[in-house]
Parts: C-alpha cells; sequence; structure tokens
C-alpha cells in the first residue's frame, strides 16, 4: 500500500503542473480566435464584405455607400410679378415683389440638357441683353413660368414674415419639381427679395 501511494504521488504531481499549462494553452487559443473573428468583423464592414451583405436567395449583396450628388447652381433672371396687399387701402390692393432666385441642381444642368444656344449662356451674352441661366430655352421657359405662377399668388402679408418666404420657397420647389422634372431641382434659394 506505501508502494502504492509512492507511484500514486508522481502522476498526482504531473498532473498538478499539466493543468496550468493546459488551461494556459486554451485560453490562448481562445484569445487568438476572438481577435481573429474581431479583425474579421472590422475589416469585412469596411469594405462592405461578410459583415455588411444581406443575403437573398443564396447570393450575397453588398449596400452601395451612398456617393455624394453632383449640385450645380442656376442663377436665374429676377422676377418683378403683382402680388396682392390686403393691408392697402380699397384703391391699391397691388403691390410689386421683385425676387432673384438660385437653384441648387442634380448634376450639370447645361450639360444634361444639351448646350446653350449661341449667344444665350452666361459666357456667350449679348451686349446689353441680360445674361442667361445656361439652360436650354425650352427648359429656361419652363422654370420662368412656374416660378412666375407661384409667385403671382402670393399676397404681401404672408410674404412679409420668415416662415412665409420658407412656405414660399418649398411652393416654388413642389412646383418645379413637378413642372421641370428633367431639371432635377434639390434648393431653391434667395438672392434678393423686395416687396413694395
Amino acid at each position: 500500500m506505501a508502494q502504492s501511494v509512492a507511484d500514486n504521488a508522481p502522476t498526482a504531481a504531473a498532473a498538478a503542473r499539466g493543468k496550468p499549462k493546459v488551461l494556459l494553452i486554451i485560453v490562448a487559443v481562445l484569445v487568438v480566435a476572438l481577435v481573429g473573428a474581431g479583425a474579421f468583423l472590422f475589416v469585412g464592414r469596411g469594405k462592405g464584405g461578410a459583415a455588411g451583405a444581406k443575403q437573398k436567395g443564396g447570393k450575397s449583396e453588398t449596400k452601395a455607400a451612398p456617393k455624394e450628388e453632383k449640385l450645380t447652381l442656376v442663377r436665374l433672371p429676377s422676377f418683378l410679378v403683382n402680388v396682392l396687399d390686403p393691408s392697402r387701402p380699397r384703391g391699391a390692393t397691388l403691390a410689386f415683389l421683385r425676387v432673384t432666385i438660385a437653384l441648387r441642381v442634380a448634376g450639370d444642368a447645361a450639360s444634361a440638357e444639351g448646350k446653350a444656344p449661341e449667344g444665350g449662356g452666361p459666357h456667350n451674352a449679348k451686349v446689353g441683353a441680360e445674361p442667361g441661366s445656361g439652360l436650354p430655352p425650352e427648359v429656361e421657359v419652363a422654370v420662368k413660368d412656374a416660378v412666375i405662377t407661384v409667385l403671382s399668388a402670393q399676397d404681401t402679408r404672408t410674404l412679409s414674415t420668415p416662415s412665409g418666404k420658407d412656405k414660399l420657397r418649398q411652393l416654388l420647389l413642389a412646383k418645379l419639381k413637378t413642372g421641370v422634372p428633367e431639371l432635377e431641382v434639390r434648393e431653391v434659394l434667395y438672392e434678393d427679395f423686395v416687396m413694395q
């Protein structure tokens, strides 16, 4: 019996010494696996790889990052229209509104719609003539018609407030988007706004 205890002592001591080594190896393998998985997910998301992909019918599709849209500024000539003025005496119910606007449009407005005709663009303006917008004539006429239609339906009481000016901007944008969809207007900007 004394011999059996002596025989077991070296194996118990060896087993006790081997356990920390095994645990250390297991922990090291887990750490390496976790770091590898984290790196795979991090790199995969950055490149739109496996983590950014959607599975549809067994095929993976990656979501394309939205590209920044190129916007072009189109400056229009001043508009002078009559607007209702409910605050004036009965004899004079109209006031003048002069507005100069610019439009932010998608892409290059002149190249998307064709080149401006000779003598028509801002760089080819005739002496004494008002420079054009650089838009093709049929598009420029449609834009002017839409703007004049919206402006002439306004009144001074509404337009004298900041919220009224913002509402007019939204009305102009909506009318231009529906009336001249090929221009792809994104924003209407005021350059000049005078009522008298």
